[in-house]
């Protein structure tokens, strides 16, 4: 059977993506591309500039898919979404969480893009009308690092349960404790306020 010649723009990307979800970022190569293509490397200058073109479309679309991790409803908490979503992403992407959040600190536009986004939807949550911006730009850095922390834990094979349910528990109540006390420095706590706040982490 003669070799295809021809592949299109979104046949090449799926397959620099799957080198990049694999063996990561810096493996996708033209001579790589075409083994896995089972083809030569003139497709692949046919239809991009460079290699680096590839990569930068590549990691877009990994973007666009932590995206919808964190927008998808785990539960009816916007908020709690945001982290249990990033810790499904790395338990499914685990080779490209690794390079995005691990590796280097190169990407890191793309994050201050989702930061905005994430405190807009913190200020839609109920349990979460008693902070300002800058207070709830604290707990989201706060809840930052307790969660890259938790998936750092889970890329090395360390987590033991990389269920959706544990992810959900586990950040409710840590979630829980940042919010109070967020609320105890600023002298805001009060006992109705625990009460809300007990509530939505006893749904």
């Amino acid at each position: 059977m003669a070799r295809k010649t021809v592949f299109t723009r979104e046949e090449i990307l799926k397959t620099a993506f799957n080198i990049f979800k694999i063996e990561g970022l810096d493996n996708i190569t033209a001579r790589k591309l075409a083994s896995k293509m089972g083809s030569s490397t003139a497709p692949i200058y046919t239809n991009f500039q460079n290699i680096e073109e590839i990569k930068e479309l590549v990691l877009d679309y990994a973007f666009n898919i932590l995206e919808a991790y964190t927008k998808k409803d785990y539960t009816e908490n916007k908020f709690l979404n945001i982290g249990v979503g990033l810790l499904c992403f790395a338990r499914d992407y685990t080779r490209i969480y690794k390079t995005l959040f691990m590796e280097n600190s190169n990407y890191k536009s793309l994050f201050d893009t989702l930061e905005g986004r994430n405190i807009n939807m913190m200020k839609l949550e109920k349990t979460l009308e008693y902070f300002d911006e800058k207070e709830l730009l604290q707990i989201l850095n706060k809840m930052h690092i307790f969660t890259h922390g938790l998936s750092a834990f889970l890329c090395a094979g360390i987590l033991e349960d990389k269920s959706d349910e544990y992810f959900i528990k586990i950040l409710e109540e840590m979630g829980h404790d940042v919010m109070l006390a967020t609320l105890l420095k600023k002298g805001k706590l009060s006992e109705s306020i625990v009460n809300d706040c007990g509530e939505e982490n006893n749904k």
